[in-house]
């Protein structure tokens, strides 16, 4: 019987675990105006104070600045044992961050942040744009959050559905 009671629990929480979370939106999404298209920038908050993100499809994962830690008042964790390739091809020490609220377009993006120094990025972006970002909102935010970059009509799309013609009958 404990056997049984075992083999239940095992394909029951193996399953359980196969499973994919996202994140979806009640109502309408959302549609933000891009500062640049250049490169896709738009504005939000960290930790209540302004700051500027860079939407990036070649990123998977969401990054924030560390030499902005103590400006925006995030914490550093712990050192990932993962590294990234960066701008210019550096090799990337990442850490894991907490106390970290980001908020674009009126909705919370909460995934897991990790954190490297980006002051070269940060200066490339700003040259090209005239915005000098704080992260960079990467694939996975861009996936659990639906979010479209929208370049023909210059905005960003928060909360969309698998079919687009829903977020523009919307309007």
């Amino acid at each position: 019987m404990r056997f049984l009671i075992t083999i239940f629990l095992l394909v029951t929480f193996s399953h359980l675990s196969a499973q994919k979370f996202t994140v979806s939106f009640p109502g309408k999404p959302v549609h933000i105006d891009l500062l640049s298209t250049k490169l896709p920038v738009v504005e939000g908050t960290l930790n209540n104070k302004k700051a500027y993100f860079l939407i990036d499809t070649g990123s998977s994962i969401t990054l924030l600045d560390l030499t902005q830690k103590r400006d925006y008042a995030f914490n550093v964790y712990k050192k990932l044992s993962r590294n990234i390739n960066g701008f210019g091809g550096k090799n990337l020490n990442l850490w894991m961050l907490f106390d970290v609220n980001v908020n674009i377009g009126g909705k919370n993006i909460s995934t897991p942040y990790a954190g490297a120094p980006l002051q070269q990025l940060r200066a490339s972006i700003k040259s090209k744009t005239g915005y000098e970002i704080s992260g960079i909102i990467g694939s996975d935010a861009m996936r659990d959050y639906g979010i479209i970059v929208d370049y023909v009509n210059k905005k960003c799309v928060l909360g969309a559905g698998k079919n687009m013609q829903d977020i523009y009958a919307s309007e």
